[in-house]
């Protein structure tokens, strides 16, 4: 077995968990996974629910005007966003979609 190692630097990578996947392209190909994890990271989470009800509504989709997203269960959601401001927006078939402006702190 031979270890080797080597630097990883992806430049302007917001901040975030990524996976990323590294391939041996030698003669023996190997796949390894890593995952990191960034400063600046903040955990956004919510309820969305019915306004006249108070109901949580399931399955509706919460994005970020940073391009995640999430969809909730029985009206919750967490979403783990960059720390800052940015806007959530709720989308879904049978409901008028909704947008809030939020701030995530970094954890």
């Amino acid at each position: 077995m031979t270890t080797q190692s080597a630097e990883l630097q992806i430049p302007n990578a917001g901040a975030g968990t990524w996976t990323y996947e590294i391939q041996n392209t030698g003669t023996q190909s190997t796949q390894y996974s890593l995952s990191v994890t960034t400063a600046g990271t903040g955990i956004v989470s919510g309820m969305v629910a019915d306004a006249q009800t108070g109901r949580g509504l399931d399955s509706i989709t919460v994005a970020s005007s940073g391009g995640l997203s999430t969809v909730t269960t029985d009206g919750y959601y967490a979403l783990l966003h960059p720390a800052g401001m940015f806007s959530l927006q709720t989308r879904s078939g049978s409901y008028v979609t909704a947008s809030r402006s939020v701030t995530a702190a970094s954890c």
